[in-house]
């Protein structure tokens, strides 16, 4: 025999057909592994080509491809994609009908079938189709299914959206949606249990085996006797999925041989479903690209507001993963102990796309977003809704979750993302966290950039409120000073500042001056932090010039609330502070209203001013504070430059907390929980949080104190806290074209008894009477503050009690007259109920004196 060699078998192939095409059936049939290395050499160089192609589609400085391939195909996985345009159609091998393949022996059979697999069929569930009904021809079957795995390495699941095959099934009538497919873990009943092992399962009878499911069968009224799963594995030996079989026509059993036939067959035909799953993979990576190369220009797109850059993240988030719901969390401040969250925002993509701010302490799932705020890691939760047992298998709604963190180029945390429930019902694959993850980095970069856009808008706001205040004020003069200093104080030592019936009016502006650095004084602050008389009485001249000469919330308002703030504490409750506390209390009671305009926060808010860009909360309130220390802080005026610095410290964050406090908002905020440590006896003076909320209650009491002094002081303070009020309803209806509120309605003056009894019920009593049980020294206020409210619930009662006299506010001029003239008769009734309440008055203002020489003679601590 001559030598054989390549040329010579090839020349005698081709001149033998039919006996060659048996021999290299034969031997395929004996040695599968040899075809299949021979197709995954083709099929990796094809990888190779397209990976090269999406690396080169990838952005510039992106650290490789953004998104890598799953190389050995992890999963198959379902993208969503629609590959029906990328089907090959009718297959372009000839077929020979069922009637002929069943004539042919098994190899020819063998062979034609083979035809199948190595088609150019880029749908997976298309060749799905055709590999079940090949299978049930090869080894005579009766149904057929097949399960893909999914979801991450950690939770593999088995899907199948091709079950109950039969040899004359149409791919449409068997194919299921998401919503019908059938979803069983690794380990879970026999399917299960062969992808978890990789070992195939040849029963002649199911219901012997414990991890059938019967259930199954009663639900669809079909006996499963003979059955026959096969492992499909990758060429790492890896299981991409499981096939099986059920029913051998003629009630037999799977031989030996049909087990032969079925897993040489589906060695060739992982082959062929990994090349139809890298053509999915390839194309749902260029769409994710494409997306991702969407989503740059539009977060990098005139999106100026961290509101619009989330609804943007969240709308391509679910376009990216189609989910139920999408939250996101932008980070505010970060520490080792604690995270503050700016702002929540949730998406409901489900049914109805709704866009709605919420509490982060509200969201579901808060824990699991703090966890990974600690944390910097990701949490994702897959509950593909089986139940983990052998026996039994049901299925469910799913309750699936990816938490991201979000970062900066700089690597800071600067939000977190939260996907719930893929609206496919499975979990989240390896791919999609990896196209996440991608997601999340042009996500931080968009946010960190709106976030640089708002600092350098809150830097021109605050330059803007800082030209405004600088050209509106300046420091007291040095002569101004020095005047002041040259006067006696005698006269306001006489004039007994301790006393909760104080009345202002008493004083000229400069002996207001006086007055308060007397206070220093009494207190004993000058010589305890060294302040020398010339910055003392500079600085107290500077904050009388920074106030503006609005109608209520001016120099003499600070100056009463101080006057009541030092009146506490010389007493015996002065005792419960230290002098830092005391000090700083002073400062911000003086401080507490610097630069007020004449209206509130609200209306701040509404003209949109520089402040209320400035501070978004407690507006009004933080400028204060921030003028506070502008004024401190001021050359000629260093109050306090003689104190260490650990000492000054605590000084600011005390008026920093006092001034804050100030805002009636917080109060409301605070009070129950103040209101309960004072009914209950669980205050603690040494309890720094039972102190800090002591002093905030002290500031308010202190700032509405003229509801709590005789009738005549109440009265005048009310006129022209109204006056204030009207004057910004005026603003508000002629240039905002906006109904104010009632309290600052100028039509609606007749009610200003209404409002002031129900601001004294709902504010100031309360806070007095708590403080009055804590301690009898506030008594007076609680007691005044009631006899005001008489007053006023009498003239709600009796509309004309106040007319004989009183002071009335015309509906344009506020000017302060007599509603009648002293000829007009007056009503016997009227003139009797308001001599009787003079007498009333007059019995109040005996009983404050009583008070105040009381409260003279029971001042026992040392205020030094």
């Amino acid at each position: 025999m001559s030598k054989l060699n390549r040329k010579s078998v090839s020349e005698w192939l081709d001149s033998n057909e039919e006996i060659g095409k048996e021999i290299v059936a034969n031997f395929l049939m004996k040695r599968p592994v040899f075809w299949k290395e021979m197709v995954e050499q083709q099929t990796h160089h094809t990888v190779a080509s397209r990976r090269l192609t999406l690396h080169r589609l990838s952005i510039a400085g992106a650290p490789g491809p953004l998104l890598p391939f799953a190389g050995d195909c992890e999963g198959i996985t379902s993208s969503g994609v629609n590959m029906k345009r990328f089907t090959s159609g009718p297959i372009m091998i000839p077929k020979k009908s069922k009637d002929q393949l069943r004539k042919l022996n098994k190899q020819d059979l063998f062979m034609e079938l083979l035809k199948d697999v190595i088609s150019p069929e880029f749908d997976v569930y298309s060749l799905s189709h055709k590999i079940l009904v090949n299978v049930l021809l090869l080894i005579d079957g009766d149904r057929s299914s097949l399960f893909f795995v999914e979801g991450s390495k950690e939770n593999p699941i088995l899907i199948s959206r091709l079950f109950d095959v039969t040899a004359h099934s149409q791919l449409e009538s068997v194919l299921h949606d998401d919503s019908e497919a059938i979803k069983i873990p690794f380990g879970v009943g026999i399917v299960g249990q062969v992808a978890k092992t990789g070992e195939l399962i040849n029963l002649k009878d199911a219901y012997d085996s414990p991890y059938f499911n019967k259930e199954i069968d009663k639900l669809t009224g079909y006996r499963t006797k003979a059955l026959l799963c096969m492992p499909i594995k990758t060429s790492s030996g890896e299981v991409i999925g499981v096939a099986q079989v059920m029913n051998k026509h003629n009630d037999g059993e799977f031989t030996e041989e049909d087990v032969e036939v079925f897993n040489t067959y589906m060695t060739f035909c992982a082959i062929g479903l990994t090349n139809s799953h890298l053509f999915e993979l390839s194309f749902t990576h260029s769409r994710r690209l494409q997306m991702l190369l969407e989503l740059t220009k539009k977060l990098f797109e005139d999106t100026t507001s961290m509101e619009e850059m989330i609804e943007c993240i969240m709308s391509e988030a679910l376009k990216l993963i189609p989910c139920e719901k999408c939250i996101v969390v932008v980070v505010d401040k970060k520490t080792e102990n604690d995270v503050t969250f700016k702002i929540a925002i949730q998406f409901n993509g489900k049914e109805t796309e709704t866009l709605t701010t919420i509490d982060p302490e509200h969201i579901d799932g808060y824990d699991v977003i703090i966890k990974v705020a600690q944390t910097c890691e990701q949490i994702i939760t897959n509950d593909d809704g089986a139940q983990q047992s052998k026996t039994t298998l049901s299925i469910s709604s799913n309750s699936n979750m990816l938490c991201m963190p979000v970062f900066n180029d700089k690597g800071d945390l600067m939000a977190i993302v939260k996907l719930d429930n893929k609206l496919n019902g499975l979990p989240f694959n390896d791919m999609e966290q990896e196209s996440f993850q991608v997601f999340s980095m042009y996500c931080g970069l968009a946010i960190h950039n709106v976030l640089n856009y708002e600092k350098i808008k809150r830097a021109n706001a605050k330059q803007t409120v800082a030209l405004e205040v600088l050209s509106y004020h300046a420091a007291a003069s040095l002569d101004e000073t020095e005047r002041l200093m040259s006067m006696s104080i005698q006269n306001i030592k006489d004039a007994e500042l301790v006393s909760f019936t104080f009345d202002d009016l008493k004083f000229t502006d400069d002996e207001t001056v006086l007055a308060s650095v007397l206070m220093f004084k009494e207190m004993g602050f000058t010589h305890r932090f060294h302040i020398d008389d010339k910055s003392l009485f500079r600085w107290v001249l500077t904050v009388r010039k920074n106030y503006r000469p609005v109608l209520y919330h001016n120099w003499r308002h600070a100056f009463n609330v101080a006057q009541a703030m030092f009146t506490i504490m010389s007493g015996r409750i002065g005792c419960q502070f230290t002098d830092i506390e005391k000090l700083s209390l002073l400062i911000a009671c003086f401080s507490h209203d610097l630069d007020h305009r004449g209206t509130n926060n609200a209306f701040q808010s509404k003209i949109e001013s520089p402040l209320a860009q400035l501070y978004t909360t407690s507006t009004m309130e933080h400028h204060h504070f921030n003028h506070c220390i502008m004024i401190l802080n001021c050359d000629s005026n260093k109050l306090l430059q003689n104190v260490s610095s650990e000492t000054y410290e605590k000084i600011i964050r005390v008026i920093e907390d006092a001034i804050l406090s100030t805002d009636l908002s917080l109060y409301f905020k605070n009070r129950s929980k103040f209101f309960d440590m004072i009914n209950s006896g669980e205050f603690d003076s040494s309890d720094v949080i039972h102190r800090d909320l002591m002093r905030g209650m002290l500031m308010t009491a202190c700032d509405v104190a003229a509801v709590s002094k005789p009738w005549r002081i109440q009265r005048r303070v009310a006129d022209l806290v109204m006056k204030e009020f009207f004057q910004q309803g005026d603003m508000e209806r002629e240039n905002l074209n906006m109904t104010p509120v009632a309290i600052m309605d100028r039509r609606k003056i007749d009610e200003l008894p209404q409002m002031q009894a129900g601001f004294i019920k709902g504010v100031c009593l309360p806070l007095y009477k708590v403080l009055a049980k804590f301690s009898p020294e506030f008594l007076p206020m609680a007691d005044g503050a009631q006899f005001n409210l008489n007053g006023w619930e009498e003239r709600i009662k009796s509309p004309g009690i106040d007319r004989h006299g009183s002071i009335s506010v015309s509906h344009r001029s506020m000017s302060i007259t007599p509603s009648i003239t002293e000829s007009t008769p007056i009503p016997a009734s009227a003139t009797s109920t308001v001599n009787q309440r003079l007498g009333l008055i007059e019995a109040w203002v005996d009983h404050t004196q009583d008070e105040r020489n009381t409260t003279r003679r029971n001042r026992k601590c040392n205020v030094l």
